[in-house]
């Protein structure tokens, strides 16, 4: 008599034929030149459930053998968990296929990740680090009056740009005023490997916390176009340093390096002002009251 475990591995092992046939077709796609992710809807539902349960072996094989902590491994996580494709029958039967990414949830992972481990407290050490993600309001001029991007009209280079984008990266905090005044009078507390405490009352402070910043934007005013200039459709690279006040809001300014055909094109680099919303802290704020 057959277990379930026999059954697994039958099945297993008339779908291998299947999945073989299936990653070919695929690396074909890949490999065509112009690949579009499109492209992929020509390939069958059951196949494509089938190359999901591929992957998802195949990251576990890697989880063994790199562990589970490691960058890539969350990466793969994250591909296998919130890629999703969706297949549904319309009129004359027709059959719609597309693929979708959870974007929301990705967000959410990334605050679960970040929050819970505790890695952006100035506890222990005289910077703190952490990752951040915020969207807002940029303004940028550029530095160099002989850049090599035109503006929209194609009759001269620009010479500023206005855009509401993400910037995402990781923060290099100076001071925390959110913490240090979040302290009771007279209970000890520690800071920068110090412990200290306050003899009187302690008021809200204007200012969170003052940081620098390495950051990566380009996706947000590229996709839904909220951008000033259409020629503008580079993805960057920032270095800055800025400000978060009591709302969270925060302001920086930034020396900001475009990607133009894989390369940093310091010719157009720009300074850029930003005034943002921080996203991490802005969901938990939510979860929180909800």
């Amino acid at each position: 008599m057959k277990t379930d475990i026999d059954n697994q591995l039958d099945a297993y092992i008339l779908n291998l034929a299947n999945i073989n046939n299936t990653a070919d077709e695929v690396f074909k796609l890949l490999n065509s030149g112009n690949f579009d992710l499109n492209e992929l809807k020509s390939v069958s539902k059951e196949n494509i459930e089938l190359l999901f349960e591929l992957f998802s072996f195949s990251l576990s094989e890697f989880e063994e053998q790199i562990g589970q902590n490691s960058f890539l491994s969350k990466i793969g996580k994250l591909i296998n968990k919130y890629v999703i494709y969706v297949s549904y029958e319309g009129d004359n039967d027709m059959v719609f296929k597309n693929f979708k990414i959870d974007v929301e949830s990705i967000i959410l992972s990334f605050e679960d990740e970040f929050f819970d481990k505790g890695i952006t407290s100035l506890k222990d050490f005289k910077i703190g680090v952490k990752p951040f993600f915020i969207i807002g309001m940029n303004y940028g001029t550029f530095v160099n009056s002989n850049t090599t991007i035109l503006n929209s009209d194609g009759n001269s280079n620009i010479s500023q740009i206005s855009f509401i984008g993400e910037k995402i990266g990781l923060k290099f905090v100076l001071a925390d005023f959110d913490y240090t005044h979040s302290q009771k009078p007279l209970e000890w507390y520690k800071y920068r490997g110090k412990y200290r405490r306050w003899k009187g009352p302690v008021s809200d402070p204007l200012i969170n916390d003052i940081y620098f910043s390495i950051y990566g934007s380009g996706i947000l005013y590229n996709v839904v176009d909220l951008k000033s200039e259409d020629n503008f459709n580079f993805g960057l690279i920032g270095f800055g340093a800025g400000i978060s006040f009591f709302n969270d809001l925060e302001f920086n300014i930034s020396y900001s390096v475009p990607i133009i055909e894989k390369k940093f094109s310091y010719d157009n680099a720009f300074i850029n002002l930003g005034f943002d919303i921080p996203i991490f802290e802005y969901i938990r704020a939510v979860r929180n009251k909800n």
